[in-house]
């Protein structure tokens, strides 16, 4: 079977067989048959296995972890572990004929065959190094005094008296929501980036 995939305009749908599922891979890159399509660069066809008279199949589980690999530069600097990297790919392949018990039906398993794979991609993959500000005990209570900020009150559009948001004008969800963010574990340069 051809698993038309259509990168060109990114309508076609989009899989990707195991490659324990593939049997034959063409590239075709130019003056090819009108059959593919309306490509005008090149065309990759994939076609996947089939079952056959006997029943064939596997498993096969990839594994890959952070213990395996070294940690970055400002983690070791600022003491932190190595991030996550954890890449399990479990999967199977079953082949081979239809067979109905209690009948006739491919008894010389010769009319109809089966083939199955699954992949199972279980990812943690951190992105690249981000440093983010995060506010400080003080500025998650009102008092910017420490900061090097200078907070404006948003009605009146003056600096607020010694850079310190009065209790009253700080609002109870805003601090629940406050809570769900880690407290800073480093000062960055010019004491951004905690």
């Amino acid at each position: 079977m051809a698993l038309p995939v259509d990168t060109g305009s990114l309508t076609g749908p989009y899989l990707a067989p195991s490659i324990d599922a593939v049997a034959e891979v063409k590239v075709l890159l130019s003056n090819y048959q009108a059959e593919y399509g309306r490509s005008s660069g090149g065309t990759i066809n994939t076609i996947i296995k089939s079952g056959t008279q006997q029943f064939h199949g596997g498993a096969y589980y990839f594994f890959r972890n952070e213990d395996m690999n070294a940690n970055e530069f400002f983690n070791n600097r600022n003491g932190l572990p190595r991030p996550r990297y954890r890449f399990n790919n479990p999967g199977y392949f079953l082949g081979g004929p239809v067979l109905l018990p209690g009948t006739n039906f491919n008894r010389n398993r010769d009319k109809l065959f089966f083939f199955w794979s699954q992949d199972f991609l279980p990812l943690t993959i951190p992105s690249s190094v981000q440093r983010q500000t995060f506010p400080t005990e003080l500025e998650r209570q009102g008092d910017y005094s420490k900061s090097g900020v200078k907070i404006v009150d948003p009605i009146t559009h003056t600096p607020l008296p010694n850079n310190v948001v009065p209790a009253s004008r700080i609002d109870p969800n805003g601090q629940k929501l406050l809570s769900l963010f880690p407290f800073p574990n480093t000062i960055g340069p010019g004491g951004r980036y905690n």
